[in-house]
């Protein structure tokens, strides 16, 4: 009997131990963490659509408003940024917006629309950095600062976003293992923004931007906020050769399940970023063709050729500004899809690259394509990443 009870106590000793050395190590992981996530915060960082993006240079924090490099803009947002030292201009571009901003000026031009910012386009450490929480409009994002983890959150509007709120006080984890870390203890009532459900966890970010994972039956059911707002991109089917038609009963070569475009008035780019439009819409031919185009649900454009020099007439965003303008006013006057650019000699390609980089937002924001026809002096695969629709030669 007494050997019986030796053995017991020897067993609720070891046991005793066992769980002594658990939690020991359960705290020391969780000291560990502590320690871990202190050092972490002292640097900013930014999580964007629940992703941490690794940044070439540091965010910075001036009066609440977020900084970010020109660099680091380039890599994440608009690979076609840039930045005239020389005028201390800078040109964003992203989906439909176009955004100007000039340097240590609170004012930036987003689509001809001047918008007031909080912060400024400035230079620190001899680095170009833009005031990353004004433009939130321009590269379709909500943007918020949480100062207690000292992390920028951004997230895109077209995405889409749930939340839940929590039933009872609970613990957030870094994974569903029973025993992992908590990252942070949320109280009955607290909103999470739900990224996605998994058997009985869910996977939450809370609003300090910590990701981890809770219960379900924890969290009440959750509400959409906003659906995906996925853009549906348009085939285009440029029905080259149709211009001169003259027998209005000859059925075009379309493609179903694409948009089929046909070239119906010419634009001519002339000295001053004048464009002059070559087509007499009182002409005979012209009603006829209007109507041929209608009875087979095709889409009208126009070309654009040039008869300038592309280094003289576009040398600045102002010129450039002042082209795209003309050509949409005209597009939307007479109805047009869009437009064909036919430019036969190019003296400087980068103001071209421009132009279509510039055009192409503001254009698409009212549903316009911008096509191109390639030659030679062109990047054929930068067009392509431009514009609608780009090709070579004659389908025939």
């Amino acid at each position: 009997m007494k050997k019986k009870k030796k053995i017991n106590r020897f067993l609720l000793r070891r046991i005793i131990a066992i769980v002594a050395v658990l939690l020991i190590i359960l705290a020391f992981r969780r000291f560990c963490y502590w320690i871990w996530s202190q050092q972490e915060i002292k640097q900013t960082r930014l999580l964007l659509d629940n992703e941490m993006i690794g940044l070439s240079n540091p965010i910075m924090i001036e009066d609440s408003v977020v900084y970010v490099s020109e660099e680091d803009v380039k890599t994440i947002f608009d690979d076609t940024i840039y930045y005239n030292r020389g005028d201390k201009e800078l040109i964003t571009t992203y989906n439909k917006h176009v955004a100007v901003l000039h340097l240590n000026e609170t004012q930036m031009i987003v689509n001809d629309s001047i918008v007031q910012m909080q912060g400024n386009l400035k230079e620190i450490d001899s680095k170009v950095y833009l005031p990353i929480s004004d433009l939130g409009i321009v590269y379709d994002l909500e943007i918020e600062y949480a100062t207690t983890t000292n992390l920028v959150i951004a997230n895109s509007i077209t995405k889409a976003k749930k939340q839940a709120m929590l039933l009872k006080n609970s613990h957030i984890k870094k994974s569903k293992w029973p025993f992992a870390l908590t990252i942070e203890t949320l109280k009955r009532g607290d909103f999470v923004f739900v990224l996605e459900e998994n058997g009985r966890y869910q996977k939450v970010r809370t609003s300090l931007g910590k990701i981890g994972y809770i219960k379900i039956r924890k969290t009440s059911d959750v509400e959409i906020l906003r659906e995906d707002l996925l853009e549906e991109i348009d085939q285009i089917n440029y029905l080259e050769g149709y211009s001169e038609i003259r027998n209005y009963d000859e059925k075009p070569d379309l493609v179903a399940d694409q948009e089929n475009v046909v070239i119906i008035d010419d634009f001519v780019l002339e000295k001053e970023a004048k464009i002059k439009s070559q087509v007499d819409v009182h002409s005979e031919n012209y009603q006829p063709y209007v109507q041929w185009t209608e009875m087979n649900e095709i889409g009208m454009i126009a070309n654009l050729k040039s008869e300038t020099s592309i280094a003289e007439t576009l040398a600045t965003y102002e010129q450039r500004n002042k082209v795209i303008n003309e050509i949409y006013q005209k597009l939307m006057e007479k109805q047009y899809k869009g437009i064909c650019i036919e430019f036969e000699k190019i003296d400087d390609v980068n103001n071209f690259y421009r132009l279509l980089i510039e055009m192409t937002p503001k254009l698409k924001e009212s549903g316009l394509k911008v096509v191109v026809k390639l030659n030679q002096q062109m990047d054929k695969e930068k067009v392509k990443s431009i514009v609608d629709f780009s090709f070579e030669t004659n389908k025939g």
